[in-house]
């Protein structure tokens, strides 16, 4: 296996960014029938010699005049007319030329465009080109080529386009570091970088201005246009970085691309596509040095009208004997493909697209020279394909992604495939390639319009790869574990993971003989349909599997391996295991909260305390509980339980003092949950205060007072010695006592604070003799109330008796008087007894 890299489902790796994408910085050649105007010839002499000093002995042949541009090699030179012409009109000048008898051969130089059509990206469904094939949506198996290799970082990807976009972030790193190509645009005006060949292939942006399209200008008669960045797209499908969080994912992961800038502003002329081509695999090219990383793949998602050219068909031609496989796109002028090169020429892979559906899509070039198909999009009946480009409507500015479509697009799926079975099986030849390719295809859906015209079938990855690796080890046995690695996730220390399976797989042609399989770090085999016992023999094409747990000991990242050891080549076999020993641990901050002093039986404001999940787990709470005269009065934190809070997160308890008792508290909140170590608790104090009411003296004893009159008057000193305002709800004087003063209130309700104190003047102003009780009462917010004074006084009243009660004279003569009787009165009061007058109320006495 020439890679580890884990791949994830494709709807993972499709983030991306929309942008509107406007018509391509391109002059299209699949809207005429004939070639694009040109202003080049290319001419090969039958002798070498120095081009400048041909030029004006083959004007005058042609009739017109000719600059010397530059050497295409030793005996051929690329020679500019004065303007360009109709391809037609330089055909025919290149006729003249070819009847010299110096001549060996001459064509127009002619230029060749993107094979792409671009489109506002706006759509749903983005993955499906790799997706296996499924009732309407035909994608080429790619996950099923992954299984096999993601590529062999030996093997070279050469991309024959509009260059590179070096640093866009699915693409950098995806070069090699001293070698990302050349740039072979030798024409100034259409390089737009300022310079002509360079080891540069960064593609500075296609856009024509008004002004370079301008009469007169070099690049007369272009479409004014915004960049296409087409050859980063192409470069994406083919290698864009997988399971970096961003973007999208391309077929190869591990092969370095190789960048050729052979299109720039309005196309590119065949003589520099010729030159790139040569260049990708390390063939000598003019002026220029050696490639030292040649390509075994050659992917050119580029064309025009016209027969082959004689110039590129040999270069091609040079590349198939060096080994590389060339592929080309068929076209995007619904036409037979034998009208476009190079897809025309031999010695090319010549690829069609299809729509999701696997009907040829309204644009593709099709016909008998097509040799099969692949995911190009279609906007007119489904979706495109997504890719890394440039968000620059002229130069570059930021990474994005767009959809396109086009056979540029169908055509680096195959060159990816390509790659992934040369990967495999190196010593493929280019017509064995094709052969595979064509042979495992997946046929078109019935009544398909591709059926007849569009080669063998829609590309199959999956299948081909299978097959490439099927050739290379049939008469050997070859075990593959599936999938590459095992990734476990989180796990709680202590506990087991759900298992895995891990399928062994024969895909070599002779049995399969494994005889260890060992692991490392916190993981270990459990169940699995492979036998226990070892050695055991797996026939070809048969396969088995292990179950695998993680059982983490340590927190953090963990890595291991399953080492498989058998009689297959590259034996013993690995898988890479990994998984994070997940902790619970939670905090909670405050370490404390201390309340103010509170009145016994009143709340206190809320105090917030946080608890955070702080370990690597979730935490999962049973249960938060708050002790002694604490209550809680709101937050966030979960009131049912349990309860989960997620790793990182954190929530919120808000907590009040309620005392009930006039003393220092102290509580705790606690918390059970799944943490390795229990949380600390946190200190909960407060100091209960209450009122208390004191009275001095307790009681009041007044001298005796004459009934009627005021006594002088006495104090009663009111006090509060708790910690607590005392509230003073009412006071009331009971029995012959009246208040006349003093510092307390006389109105109600009213407060006497802590350690304060007060009076109430009392007087006894009795209504009747004798002892005479009161109560002077207090209503207060203490408990238990009212309290009071006892009042005590005596009336005191003057008193008298007669005795007897009555006397009685008996007869006696009117006239004459009555024997003398004695009636005594007596003072039996408590004071004097003052007699203001003694009456009788009848004369006869």
């Amino acid at each position: 296996m020439n890679s580890s890299i884990p791949l994830r489902a494709m709807a993972a790796l499709f983030f991306f960014t929309l942008m509107l994408l406007q018509v391509p910085a391109v002059r299209s050649a699949d809207s005429a029938t004939m070639p694009a105007p040109t202003d080049r010839l290319i001419v090969q002499m039958r002798e070498p010699g120095a081009g400048a000093q041909l030029a004006s002995t083959l004007a005058a042949v042609a009739g017109v005049e000719l600059s010397y541009i530059r050497a295409f090699d030793e005996d051929t030179h690329i020679f500019g007319l004065a303007q360009a012409l109709p391809h037609a009109e330089v055909e025919a000048l290149a006729e003249r030329l070819r009847d010299d008898p110096e001549v060996l051969l001459a064509t127009p130089d002619t230029l060749l465009f993107p094979a792409f059509e671009a489109s506002d990206p706006l759509y749903q469904e983005y993955g499906w080109p790799l997706w296996a094939p499924a009732l309407g949506s035909y994608g080429i198996d790619l996950s099923r080529a992954w299984d096999l290799t993601q590529g062999d970082p030996n093997l070279v990807i050469a991309i024959l386009d509009t260059g590179a976009l070096l640093n866009h972030e699915d693409l950098i790193g995806r070069h090699l570091a001293t070698n990302p190509g050349y740039d072979m645009l030798s024409d100034l005006a259409r390089a737009g970088d300022g310079n002509g060949r360079d080891p540069d292939p960064s593609d500075p942006g296609d856009f024509v201005t008004s002004n370079e399209a301008a009469s007169g200008q070099p690049l007369a008669g272009c479409t004014v246009s915004d960049s296409s960045w087409h050859g980063a797209h192409v470069a994406g499908i083919i290698g864009a970085t997988a399971n970096n969080a961003r973007g999208i994912a391309g077929v190869n992961q591990s092969s370095p691309l190789l960048y050729l800038r052979v299109l720039g502003k309005c196309g590119g002329y065949i003589s520099d596509i010729a030159d790139g081509v040569r260049w990708a695999v390390g063939l000598n090219v003019s002026g220029l040095p050696r490639n030292p990383n040649p390509a075994r793949v050659i992917n050119m998602s580029l064309g025009g009208s016209g027969t082959c050219n004689s110039f590129l068909q040999q270069a091609i031609n040079d590349a198939n004997n060096q080994g590389a496989v060339v592929i080309a796109a068929a076209g995007n002028s619904n036409q037979a493909a034998d009208t476009y090169q190079p897809a025309n020429c031999g010695g090319t892979i010549t690829v069609a697209a299809v729509g999701r559906t696997g009907w040829r899509a309204r644009y593709s070039n099709y016909g008998p020279l097509v040799d099969l198909a692949a995911p190009g999009g279609d906007r007119s009946v489904d979706t495109q394909i997504f890719s890394t480009v440039n968000s620059g409507r002229t130069v570059p500015v930021n990474d994005s992604y767009s959809a396109y479509q086009g056979t540029s697009m169908a055509t680096p799926h195959v060159a990816g495939v390509v790659s992934l079975m040369l990967a495999v099986n190196p010593a493929l030849t280019a017509a064995e390639v094709l052969s595979i390719l064509q042979a495992t295809a997946t046929p078109f859906p019935a009544e398909s319009s591709c059926i007849g015209l569009c080669g063998a079938g829609i590309l199959n990855g999956g299948a081909a790869v299978d097959a490439a690796t099927r050739r290379a080890y049939s008469s050997i046995a070859l075990a593959q574990l599936h999938p590459l690695s095992l990734h476990f996730g989180g796990q709680l220390l202590g506990t087991a993971s759900a298992t895995q399976l891990l399928t062994l797989s024969n895909r070599g042609g002779q049995p399969l003989t494994a005889s260890a399989l060992q692991f490392s770090g916190a993981f270990r085999r459990q169940g699995g349909t492979c036998p226990n016992q070892f050695p055991f023999t797996l026939a070809s094409e048969m396969s088995c599997t292990f179950g695998v747990i993680f059982n983490p000991d340590t927190i953090g990242q963990q890595v291991g391996q399953v080492l498989l050891t058998s009689n297959s080549v590259a034996s013993p076999h690995s898988v890479p295991l990994s998984g994070e020993g997940l902790v619970a641990a939670a905090t909670f901050s405050p370490a404390a909260l201390s309340f103010a002093q509170q009145q016994v039986g009143t709340q206190s404001a809320s105090q917030r305390i946080t608890l955070a999940s702080t370990g690597s787990a979730p935490l999962t709470i049973q249960g938060i509980t708050i002790s002694g005269d604490f209550v809680r009065s709101g937050g966030n934190c979960p009131t049912t339980f349990p309860a989960a809070l997620a790793a990182g997160q954190s929530c919120t308890l808000d907590v009040r003092f309620v005392p009930t008792t006039a003393t220092r508290t102290r509580g705790l909140v606690s918390l059970s949950s799944n943490a390795l170590a229990a949380a600390a608790p946190v200190g909960l104090f407060g100091t209960g205060s209450a009122p208390a009411l004191g009275f001095n003296p307790l009681a009041l004893t007044f001298a005796p007072q004459i009934v009627g009159t005021t006594s002088p008057t006495q104090s009663i000193t009111l006090s509060n010695p708790g910690s607590a305002p005392l509230s003073l709800e009412a006071l009331s004087l009971t029995g012959d006592y009246e208040r006349v003063g003093g510092s307390c209130a006389t109105s109600f309700p009213a407060t006497l604070a802590a350690l304060a104190s007060c009076s109430v003047e009392v007087r006894f102003v009795p209504t009747r003799r004798g002892t005479q009780e009161g109560q002077l009462s207090l209503f207060s917010n203490v408990p238990g109330g009212p309290y009071g004074v006892a009042l005590h006084g005596n009336g005191l009243a003057p008193a008298l008796s007669l005795t007897p009660q009555q006397i009685h004279f008996g007869g006696q003569t009117v006239g004459s008087p009555s024997l003398t009787q004695t009636l005594i009165l007596s003072s039996t009061g408590d004071v004097p007894l003052q007699i203001a007058a003694l009456t009788l109320d009848n004369e006869a006495f």
